[in-house]
């Protein structure tokens, strides 16, 4: 019987069949070299150590930045400016005193008692506010807001943008491997090499994105509050006066007038007087509800609210006008009734009173005929 055959044990020095597994070759050490360099100034990029790079070329930026030409400089200035401004302008509006909490705290107006204080502290002259900003300051940020909007339009952000994205992310197609036929995936066929200065400008821009968007909405934001503030004064003096003609209102219905009185005593009101009334308590009632409804289309949506107060106090108003009206109308006919009747029975006292003078003068006239 033959003895099996032993299998062959390979030494680490047979070789094998399969192919030998290269290692990932490693990139030049310039390569990595320059790599780093670029991944070190773009750590360190901010939007103000950027623009004053490109103004006063020093560090680690100075070498790619002189080696730009005079256009791309240019441009890399326009662009860190731009970068530059856009974050100041977001730090400016989000330093603006707003409450933290959300709701209709901005827009309520401080207590007496600490209005008295800031007074106090100003020289005791009378401060407006508008909510719970100074007038000063709501117009202040107004005007500041229309400087801001006017210096983005100045920056030409988009046409910035638009140039680095044309520029270093257009869709150009790179030449396939002579190895490969297949397509190169898109984003691949979109990306161009960039030096040092460029991967700067272009990094600059886009990191501006995000700080662009964030201005965007703050100055919405704003926009809106100083918007709904610009209201509030004379809302709060148009609620009040409202009120205080409702009261007035509701007096003229209810004091006596010995002068003109129904059979009760009550004041007579009459038809004309009620109707100037009502108009003028109409206009101011409709009024109130517009610029109240005008500032909650405003703020619908947003976490900023007006107060529940302001809300109670305008729909109890709309409740006592109604109210007021119906009884007014009610008091209007009444009165107008109780002068029918006077006048219904003046008549008939008067009819009276001459039937029995023409009856005494025919029983005098008999008597007398008859001596």
């Amino acid at each position: 019987m033959d003895s099996p055959v032993p299998s062959t044990i390979l030494s680490p020095t047979t070789p094998r069949m399969n192919p030998r597994v290269h290692p990932p070759s490693r990139p030049s050490s310039r390569l990595s070299s320059r790599e780093r360099h670029t991944d070190d100034i773009l750590t360190d990029l901010t939007p103000s150590t950027t623009f004053e790079a490109f103004t006063s070329p020093s560090g680690k930026l100075r070498a790619s930045i002189e080696a730009a030409s005079q256009s791309e400089r240019a441009f890399g200035i326009r662009a860190t400016l731009a970068s530059k401004k856009i974050q100041e302008w977001v730090n400016e509006l989000s330093g603006w005193p707003w409450p933290v909490e959300s709701g209709s705290a901005g827009f309520e107006m401080p207590a007496a008692k600490r209005r008295k204080i800031s007074d106090e502290a100003n020289g005791s002259q009378e401060l407006e506010y508008r909510g719970s900003l100074l007038t000063a300051d709501a117009l202040q940020y107004e005007a500041r807001l229309e400087e801001i909007t006017g210096d983005m339009e100045d920056l030409h952000f988009e046409e910035i943008k638009r140039q680095v994205l044309d520029t270093h992310f257009s869709a150009k197609s790179r030449p396939s491997s002579s190895a490969s036929s297949a397509p190169m995936p898109s984003f691949l066929s979109s990306y161009t090499k960039m030096d040092d200065f460029t991967a700067i400008v272009t990094a600059t821009v886009l990191q501006a994105l995000p700080n662009l968007s964030r201005l965007m909405r703050l100055m919405e934001v704003w926009n809106i509050r100083l918007a709904v503030l610009q209201k509030v004064p004379p809302l709060l003096t148009a609620l009040d006066d409202t009120e205080v003609a409702l009261k007035s209102g509701w007096s003229a219905m209810q004091v006596p007038d010995n002068h003109d009185h129904d059979s009760e005593g009550a004041q007579a009101l009459s038809r004309d007087t009620f109707n100037v009334m009502k108009s003028v308590l109409q206009d101011k009632v409709t009024s109130l509800g517009q610029d109240l409804d005008y500032m909650l289309d405003t703020l619908e949506g947003r976490p900023d609210t007006l107060p529940d107060s302001w809300l109670d106090r305008m729909e109890a108003i709309e409740q006592d006008y109604g109210e007021w009206a119906v009884a007014g109308d009610r008091r209007v006919r009444e009165g107008e009734w109780a002068r029918m009747a006077k006048a219904r029975k003046e008549a008939e006292d008067a009819q009276r009173a001459k039937e029995a003078e023409e009856a005494e003068a025919a029983r005098l006239k008999a008597e007398k005929d008859a001596e």
